[in-house]
């Protein structure tokens, strides 16, 4: 362990543990001044923090979370209540149903009850966003008051 010195240079750091202490030969009366540090932000950091609040990006990756957690919301709408309802007016067949042309030998299958149960699914999709919009009344937080 080295000795420590009376005398202290004027530019010598003196360290207890993890606080640094500057101290200079004028303060040999008092105790040693205690560094703090510069908080303050380079150009570069200002920069890149002004890019962020012109271009919006913070709300921009808000919305983007919010908008990944409306699809699985959705996504449990259709799997919980839409779906069901489909596989009970049609019993499942619609998803299968499909006609099938005979060209020169050759077969084209055209499987459109896939086409028609997604597009009932985007319709119903539609209709549940718009009553839930209706009923909660989300429709008012947009429009500014006169």
């Amino acid at each position: 362990m080295p000795k420590k010195s009376s005398r202290i240079s004027k530019n010598q750091v003196v360290t207890t543990h993890s606080s640094i202490r500057m101290a200079s030969p004028e303060s040999k009366n008092r105790s040693p001044r205690s560094l703090k540090p510069n908080l303050t932000t380079p150009e570069v950091a200002k920069g890149f923090v002004s890019f962020l609040k012109d271009h919006a990006v913070v709300g921009l990756a808000v919305g983007f979370v919010i908008a990944t957690q409306v699809q699985a919301l959705v996504k449990l709408l259709v799997n919980g209540f839409i779906t069901p309802t489909f596989q009970f007016f049609f019993k499942n067949a619609l998803v299968k149903d499909q006609f099938v042309v005979h060209v020169n030998g050759a077969l084209i299958v055209y499987p459109w009850g896939q086409f028609a149960n997604g597009f009932l699914d985007f319709i119903f999709v539609l209709i549940a966003i718009y009553l839930i919009i209706r009923i909660f009344r989300l429709d008012k937080f947009n429009k500014p008051k006169a």
